[in-house]
């Protein structure tokens, strides 16, 4: 019997197997939450009811306010996941090509191909900064091409990919009848960049509050999208979650008028781990690119080998988690993440080169 095939979600598991039993996490992507008198009281009444569907008016209009878009293009979701997920969903599926970048986060690749879509990847070389080579990316975006799809800045390595570059890719998809789907979650901290979906009608961004602003526990995501994907994703949308709960809407559109004391707190979190990071790599052989977004990076340890076996050696060694490179497409490296506390991102560090 035939069925969907669900691919591993390697680094989640990673991630669960260890983040309990750990003294030192650089593992996570996101930021450590913040304190709880940034969150608002909840609604009143009935804070734990459904939202309105379709639309739920106070959270799009926020969200709209801060991401320079109108209601009607703004599909609200439940984190950034079930983004990606409505988006392919609704716009590709068994046979389809698409094009996706690699190194990447794991879902990026994973939904289209358990879709039964056929999935090509577009390389991000370490020689190469981990930037694209635009006129081989640009080569590659042809007939039968549904949808291209990227980070920006890219998990693993915290790179951006320019604007004129996304621009450049999104007049090759218009070309192909093609969209370009861009997860805007890590620019928040990156070069100030507008959101992707303003640089090109053919444009689909996604975005939440889970990694920059420390937030993931609301669930709180979108999709911006033109008008004639932002209805199909709505409908997608009545198949999965159908809405969220006002509680979580209501605290996501409190923290989105206050999302200027939020993320001010985070850079000044990464500005600080990320100046320890590059003292502390500057005694160690190690490689890699300065990040765009410093809430993650991709490091190379030269002669280490395996890069599991080093992260599990730094873990039953020094206590230390990071995450194997290979789970994202990127073998020979660790990601590190930068969002924690300083004082416990340099005790981290000082572990860490026990185990190094």
């Amino acid at each position: 019997m035939s069925r969907v095939r669900i691919p591993r979600s390697a680094h989640e598991h990673w991630l669960t197997r260890y983040e309990r039993h750990v003294q030192h996490d650089l593992g996570h992507s996101g930021v450590t939450p913040p304190l709880h008198a940034l969150l608002a009281p909840p609604p009143t009444p009935d804070p734990y009811d459904y939202g309105a569907f379709p639309a739920e008016d106070v959270y799009l209009a926020a969200i709209a306010r801060q991401r320079d878009a109108v209601p009607a293009a703004i599909v609200a979701t439940s984190g950034g996941a079930e983004a990606l997920f409505l988006a392919y969903y609704a716009l590709v599926g068994p046979g389809d090509t698409v094009l996706v970048e690699r190194p990447t986060y794991f879902p990026l690749e994973a939904i289209p191909t358990s879709f039964g879509c056929r999935v090509e990847a577009l390389e991000r070389r370490v020689e190469n900064g981990w930037q694209f080579d635009l006129d081989e990316v640009l080569a590659r975006i042809r007939r039968g091409v549904k949808l291209v799809a990227l980070a920006n800045p890219n998990n693993p390595t915290g790179v951006a990919t320019p604007p004129d570059a996304l621009r450049a890719i999104a007049e090759a998809c218009e070309d192909v009848g093609a969209y370009l789907l861009v997860d805007d979650i890590f620019r928040h901290v990156g070069p100030q960049q507008a959101p992707s979906h303003t640089l090109h009608p053919r444009i689909i961004s996604a975005d939440s509050l889970t990694k920059c602003h420390g937030l993931g526990g609301l669930r709180a995501g979108w999709l911006v999208a033109p008008p004639e994907v932002a209805d199909t994703l709505r409908d997608a949308r009545a198949l999965t979650t159908l809405t969220s709960p006002r509680a979580s809407q209501h605290q996501a559109a409190h923290a989105l008028a206050n999302e200027a004391a939020l993320l001010a707190r985070t850079r000044a979190m990464i500005t600080t781990n990320l100046a320890t990071w590059q003292a502390f790599a500057a005694t160690q052989t190690l490689r890699y690119q300065r990040p765009d977004s410093a809430l993650l990076l991709a490091v190379t340890v030269p002669g280490a080998g395996d890069d599991e076996a080093l992260a599990r050696r730094a873990i039953e060694t020094a206590g230390v988690l990071t995450v194997p490179g290979r789970y994202f497409g990127a073998p020979g490296t660790l990601r590190i993440g930068l969002g924690t506390d300083p004082a416990a991102f340099a005790a981290a560090l000082d572990a860490l080169a026990t185990a190094l």
